[in-house]
């Protein structure tokens, strides 16, 4: 992957502000964060933790796996979360349209 970013960063061929590394793991500062402000995020963390049991009840979820998403290199330029159900071995049957006549019925 020879213009992978970050290759690039972790041969040190970009420079970078690492502020952890092991023999696994590095994290450093990004270039050029999109900003977020704390008030906003606790906002939207808000919601998801209203809007995640809602969730797991109307798809049969046993869990959720939450991911985020930021930054230039998305497709979807905007701060965005994505939750995925775990079904364990029950996995549903349910299409989108019965999922959302089910989150419907549920005041968050």
């Amino acid at each position: 992957m020879n213009d992978c970013i970050f290759c690039k960063i972790i041969n040190g061929e970009i420079p970078s502000k690492k502020v952890y590394e092991d023999d696994k793991v590095m994290a450093f500062m990004d270039v050029n964060p999109m900003g977020l402000e704390n008030e906003d995020l606790n906002h939207i963390y808000g919601v998801v933790k209203k809007l995640t049991p809602v969730l797991m009840n109307a798809v049969d979820a046993k869990a959720f796996t939450l991911g985020y998403n930021y930054g230039d290199s998305q497709l979807v330029k905007h701060f965005h979360i994505h939750l995925l159900p775990d079904y364990g071995i029950n996995k549903t049957s349910k299409d989108v349209e019965e999922v959302y006549k089910e989150i419907e019925k549920v005041e968050i």
